[in-house]
């Protein structure tokens, strides 16, 4: 089975695991109703993604794609310019978040800490 948002990637692989909703939300120490929103897309679990990564054992460049798709043109822009310094683009998303009513400098943040994650993880297994 595919995963095509990244709720169904968390349902995917809690379920490859064998793992239930309870058991996963005792092991982040949520709510199961919390994990149901989750995989329904209703919530994004912002400040768990690096712990649902290492729990269901998500490659995190793989939660980092699905992650990529919660936003929108105008922030994937700016946190792909090259231009901006992190502190510019902080900026930005929170303007662009008060005016449009989103959320954009918390995902931003999750999406940065998991890629700053995946990149420690990835240059410590080179220089084993």
């Amino acid at each position: 089975m595919s995963a095509k948002t990244l709720g169904q990637l968390i349902a995917v692989r809690r379920k490859e695991r064998g793992i239930t909703q309870t058991q996963l939300a005792d092991k982040l120490g949520i709510n199961q109703s919390r994990i149901s929103q989750y995989e329904n897309g209703e919530k994004v679990p912002h400040q768990y993604m690096e712990h649902l990564a290492q729990i269901l054992d998500i490659r995190p460049e793989d939660f980092v794609a699905h992650i990529a798709e919660l936003f929108t043109a105008t922030e994937a822009a700016i946190l792909r310019d090259p231009f901006l310094s992190r502190k510019e683009q902080d900026a930005l998303l929170s303007a662009y978040g008060h005016l449009t009513g989103r959320t954009s400098f918390e995902r931003a943040s999750s999406y940065r800490s998991l890629g700053e994650h995946w990149e420690e993880s990835r240059t410590k297994k080179e220089t084993e």
